[in-house]
């Protein structure tokens, strides 16, 4: 048999043809994986002849019944047991996948045994399959080491090909964010009222102004101190002659303007 894409599961029921020596033979069900209908006849027909000594040419197939998964959208654990011919024997195996549908997780089994074991695909049976409701540690360990083997593969190849060093500092999300922040902005006459930041930080501003100004209120003018006292008062008195001399000055000074013979003369008043 060759296990083309994916397997299908099939039960296949057929029987020794009627004779007078034996006119009630016995029925035989066979529940196997194959890619197609063909295939599954064939696959009947060997473990019969093998195992019942029944062949094709004295026997008939009675119905051949495609199974339909149950519950094709829920993941479910698989328990597969596997018996196959290698080079140097039989051996028996059990193995654990994750899969949502039997037909998926035998056609894993079915790679992973020709993957690891170099087992063709006319010597594995599929002695029975069952769901089981937690894995193995050791299978589980091993899913998790493919997985993390993955993201490593992954993440090489992703650093390979990144070339921006800030692309991945912000999410999807966020970004749209900030963009749809932006076009508000350039929507808004006076953007800097929208902004949070800002309008946070002239509130500070106004309460650290409003906190000084009561300060200034509240705590008393410094003292000063006898020299500086004395320094002031003279300061002041020096202004005050200054500004008397210049008033003396402007009521002494006459105005004056050019007679007709170009001299000088000065008017009353």
């Amino acid at each position: 048999m060759k296990a083309k894409g994916d397997l299908r599961e099939f039960i296949i029921t057929g029987r020794k043809l009627p004779s007078d020596a034996q006119p009630h033979p016995s029925v035989y069900r066979v529940r196997l994986f194959a890619p197609d209908p063909i295939a599954a006849k064939s696959r009947f027909w060997y473990f019969v002849s093998y195992y019942k000594k029944v062949n094709k040419t004295a026997g008939e197939i009675i119905s051949v019944k495609k199974v339909a998964e149950k519950t094709p959208g829920l993941v479910k654990n698989f328990g597969i047991w596997v018996r196959y011919d290698s080079r140097s024997g039989t051996h028996n195996m059990y193995r654990e996948y994750r899969d949502t549908k039997t037909d998926g997780a035998v056609t894993q089994c079915y790679r992973d045994m020709g993957a690891r074991h170099r087992a063709r695909p006319g010597s594995i049976q599929i002695l029975r399959v069952s769901t089981i409701g937690q894995l193995h540690p050791e299978h589980r360990r091993a899913l998790e080491r493919n997985k993390n083997r993955n993201d490593n593969r992954n993440n090489r190849h992703n650093q390979q090909r990144r070339r921006d060093p800030y692309a991945n500092l912000m999410s999807r999300r966020e970004r749209e964010w900030i963009t749809s922040m932006q076009l508000r902005a350039l929507e808004i006459k006076n953007p800097e009222t929208e902004d949070y930041y800002y309008v946070n930080y002239m509130k500070r501003l106004m309460q650290k102004g409003n906190a000084k100004n009561q300060r200034e209120l509240i705590l008393p003018a410094p003292k000063e101190n006898n020299r500086n006292r004395k320094r002031n008062d003279s300061e002041k008195e020096s202004k005050k002659e200054g500004d008397e001399d210049k008033e003396k000055e402007k009521k002494e000074r006459k105005p004056w303007s050019e007679g007709s013979l170009g001299k000088p003369v000065s008017s009353s008043g």
